[in-house]
């Protein structure tokens, strides 16, 4: 498979209540960017499984939280929470799961694509998007 074009998603979310597997933003490709059933940043590209953050804090607690996604054909695939790494994976294995260049509509605080992931329980404000 082909590494993925180099992109960046970044934003800030406050998760009112309890949210497993809503949507924070559906990306350039089909993909997601959500909140897991354990409430922890996660990511998915279409066709693909759910990938997780284990070490990512929960989302869900009412609170301001800097989160961002990140594929690179050089540096991989990452999920930041609160300017920390919680998760990494080379570019070769995000283009194994399924990530792949292309480009496409964005949608915040939800994935109309993912039946399965929810309207997001919160805010985004200040998003952005880097793209090479």
């Amino acid at each position: 498979a082909k590494p993925p074009a180099d992109a960046t998603i970044h934003m800030w979310v406050r998760i009112e209540a309890a949210c497993p597997k809503c949507g924070l933003a559906e990306l350039w490709n089909g993909g997601a960017l959500l909140v897991n059933e354990e409430g922890r940043l996660a990511a998915q590209p279409r066709g693909g499984e759910i990938w997780s953050a284990s070490t990512s804090p929960k989302l869900d607690d009412d609170t301001w939280h800097f989160v961002a996604h990140s594929l690179s054909g050089s540096s991989g695939e990452l999920l930041f929470v609160d300017g920390k790494t919680v998760g990494n994976r080379s570019a070769q294995a995000a283009a194994d799961a399924g990530w792949t260049p292309m480009e496409g509509n964005i949608t915040f605080g939800a994935s109309p694509s993912f039946p399965e992931i929810t309207a997001l329980k919160g805010l985004v404000d200040e998003a952005a998007i880097f793209a090479e």
